[in-house]
């Protein structure tokens, strides 16, 4: 129970989960130091909120794009930022902030940075040192927030002392939940009438028709990205791995120099016993063969594949500001024995016109998907918890619901369960240590609570990031759990909407005026009615999504939740999607006069397509070049067939994994001496470049025999044609993977400015081409993820 008199006040952005799986950590914290805490996302908070006699304020923000705020603080961010403000509006306000970020972006954790700098200017004080959590460190963001949660611990205990009596609320003893469920009574339960199936549900039960039956590799061993490994030749059996996990379960830790299990030695000869040795790595690896999440077409004889499982239900929940679309198509644009398995996703979206008007969609606006969990998983969930009794029961919330979590009226803790909760998330501290208070397995209770503890740090993720480990397969493994489905809102995490750029536009988005009726868009609660539009537009927008498929160490086949939903998406479906406005690179009749130097990598060409498109759409646009990387021509050349009908454009492309004639290998070789695209600092300095920073050096030196040539290495080849943009102010835009693309490129571009006559050196190019950003200098738009 909290104490009188102590208040705190935990507020949070964020974008994909992250940041508010920390400010809930924080938030029990300070619960269990007998604090009464408040835990809000930062736009739902005014700022006369925190000057509600709150002895800490606590923001947890991520930075999303090229620094921005997440979507649910930048209301909140909006009102700081008022001019009208008195300098000491905040005095009486102490805070404190933690933010996560990516070390690869330029603008490294702004957010947070930006925040404490306006609250300081308000007049705040900062009552507790700042975090700054780097999402590139090896041990991700736990590497600076556990530390730092320890030292805010400490800080709490120290400046707010417990009274003698009273001792913090030991991490054994239950928190109560925030959120709770009730079953709606039967004579207030709603009846729906059996509905027409949707246009395109009846292939639900079978999946799409888009390619399912291919007989593919799906993934090859990609250690960067996927952390992929099959080591054993026979993997063990369902029946094996089973007893494995429950036997691992089981081992504890105790006092004393010498790990024990059940009064045994765990460790012999400094090798820890309870490690399966099968799953360490660079060990047994298998044949490339063994990597494939789908039979290799010389087994397709006699490896029939899998039909798809049955589809969620097209339901449509009352997700705030979303309009109404439809699939129109669903294709595999890679071939099938090709690693990845990437998706041109067409939608028609319906677009409200007001006084005659639509709010024309712009290159770089995105669509926000909503994925669903699939029946069998759902049905699996309610077995394992016992819920069978109560899962097609109506419910409702005791209270508020969960930020981000819109139920329709009537709905089923089957519904609740199939298309509001991330089921199959990686667990977070919170759920494994809510989960520990519902096990009556002594030994699986203790192993949970080990789990989160920050010393335990290194066994955590190794339990749960490393090998993907999801929530289903957790409660599976810890099988004495019993969750009450009352407190399911609490322990569950809320399905977000996954993000994708548009990749089409100008003519290409179909738009056409339909005069009919527009399905109102649904308010938030209290914000005001429903509106009605008199008319719609309707738009043709194409998504090119790369699906995340992938194994880890425990040889169990990986797919993300809305990579997994859209492999198998129907045409006709219906969909309720979010449609949000970026901040565009210079477009329309004005953007167009300027040349444009784009560079993309794989789906990254997204966002860069629908502006060359746009371009194409007034006469007067300028030249522009595609610098685009892949891996093979054949494979993953997205969208090269009409590069070609495209006026005046010139494409610059790099297969970095195609093999290059001799000849051909020895021509760039000599090249790249001249250009810098080496890494040895005096080959470098004959050219009058610097030496490059570490990261950029990793991306030099290619392999030709293995035809490693990348977008950077294109980009300096060609400095001359570049340059010769540069002195037009032209606008350059980089799409792709974040990490150490986007910082060679940037050295590229630097060094072609230099070797191309433009600058006189790299520091001058700096200025011009990153800084200077005006109206009549050169832009520079960066959109990496």
């Amino acid at each position: 129970m909290a104490l009188p008199g102590r208040r705190i006040l935990v507020l949070y952005g964020s974008e994909t989960g992250n940041s508010q799986d920390k400010a809930e950590e924080v938030d029990r914290l300070c619960q269990r130091l007998r604090f009464h805490t408040d835990l809000k996302v930062m736009d739902e908070t005014k700022l006369n909120d925190l000057l509600d006699g709150y002895d800490l304020v606590c923001f947890v923000v991520s930075t999303t794009g090229q620094g921005e705020f997440p979507a649910n603080a930048r209301a909140f961010w909006k009102s700081l930022r008022r001019a009208k403000l008195p300098p000491n509006c905040l005095a009486p306000v102490r805070f404190t902030t933690f933010g996560l970020g990516d070390s690869s972006y330029q603008k490294f954790n702004w957010s947070a940075r930006l925040l404490r700098s306006r609250l300081l200017r308000l007049g705040a004080s900062e009552a507790f040192e700042r975090g700054e959590a780097d999402e590139r460190h090896d041990d991700g963001v736990d590497s600076i927030y556990q530390p730092w949660v320890q030292k805010l611990r400490e800080y709490l205990l120290a400046t707010y002392p417990l009274p003698d009596s009273v001792e913090p609320i030991p991490d054994s003893e239950p928190l109560s939940a925030r959120y709770l469920l009730r079953i709606v009574p039967d004579d207030m339960r709603v009846h729906r009438e059996q509905e027409e199936p949707a246009a395109g549900e009846q292939a639900f039960a079978g999946g799409s028709d888009n390619g399912d039956e291919e007989e593919e590799r799906r993934f090859l061993a990609n250690r960067d990205k996927n952390a992929a490994l099959s080591h054993v030749d026979r993997p063990r059996s369902s029946k094996e791995q089973v007893d494995a996990d429950r036997e691992l379960a089981k081992m504890v830790l105790h006092d004393g120099d010498t790990p024990r299990y059940n009064g045994t030695p765990i460790e012999v000869n400094g090798i820890d016993l309870r490690q399966d040795f099968y799953d360490k790595d660079n060990i047994l690896k298998d044949a490339p063969e063994k990597y494939l999440l789908r039979p290799s077409p010389q087994h397709a004889a006699t490896t029939p594949p899998s039909p798809p499982p049955p589809f969620p239900p097209p339901v449509l929940l009352p997700v705030p500001y979303c309009i109404d679309a439809k699939v129109a198509g669903n294709t595999r644009v890679t071939p099938a024995d090709h690693w990845q398995d990437v998706r041109l996703l067409q939608l028609d979206v319906h677009f409200p016109v007001v006084d005659g008007h639509t709010n024309e969609p712009l290159p770089g606006d995105t669509i926000v998907l909503y994925a669903k969990n699939y029946p069998e998983d759902v049905q699996r969930l309610i077995d394992l918890m016992g819920w069978g009794d109560v899962a097609d029961a109506n419910i409702a919330f005791q209270g508020n619901a969960p930020a981000g979590l819109f139920l329709r009226e009537g709905a089923t803790l089957r519904e609740l369960l199939t298309h509001n909760l991330d089921i199959t998330a990686i667990p977070s501290r919170t759920f494994l240590e809510k989960l520990s208070y519902y096990t009556t397995n002594p030994d699986q209770t203790e192993k949970l609570l080990e789990l989160i503890q920050p010393a335990y740090a290194q066994e955590f993720y190794d339990f749960t990031s490393r090998p993907r480990r999801t929530i289903l397969e957790v409660l599976a493994e810890f099988r004495s759990a019993v969750v009450p489905y009352d407190i399911i809102p609490d322990m569950f995490p809320v399905i977000r909407g996954r993000e994708f750029s548009i990749a089409n536009g100008g003519v290409h988005w179909h738009k056409r005026l339909l005069g009919q009726p527009c399905p109102p868009r649904t308010m938030p609660p209290g914000k005001g009615p429903d509106v009605e539009a008199p008319d719609t537009a309707l738009y043709r927008f194409d998504l090119l999504v790369a699906l995340v498929e992938y194994k880890t160490i425990i040889r169990k086949p990986r797919q993300g939740l809305c990579s997994r939903y859209i492999k198998h998406l129907p045409v006709g479906t219906p969909l309720r999607i979010d449609y949000r406005r970026s901040n565009p690179p210079p477009c329309g009749a004005t953007g167009a006069l300027r040349p444009l130097i784009a560079i993309a990598t794989g789906t990254g060409i997204a966002p860069i397509r629908s502006l060359l498109h746009e371009r194409a759409t007034h006469p007067a646009a300028a030249e522009s070049l595609l610098f685009f990387g892949c891996r093979n021509q054949h494979a993953d050349f997205h969208f090269h067939e009409e590069w070609a009908e495209t006026p005046k454009l010139t494409v610059y492309p790099a297969f970095s994994r195609d093999p290059v004639p001799h000849d051909e290998a020895k021509r760039r070789l000599a090249l790249d001496s001249k250009v810098g695209n080496n890494k040895d600092t005096d080959v470098r300095a004959a050219a009058g470049l610097p030496p490059l920073d570490a990261v950029a050096t990793g991306m030099l030196a290619p392999n030709y025999d293995q035809g490693k040539t990348y977008v950077q290495h294109v980009i300096r080849r060609n400095a001359a044609r570049v340059c010769e943009l540069l002195r037009k102010n032209a606008v350059i835009c980089l799409c792709g993977n974040s990490g150490r693309m986007p910082k060679s490129v940037r050295a590229a571009l630097l060094d072609a400015a230099v070797m191309g006559g433009f600058c006189a050196d790299t520091k001058e190019a700096e200025k011009l081409l990153f800084e200077g950003q005006g109206d009549d200098g050169i832009v520079y738009w960066e959109e990496t993820w």
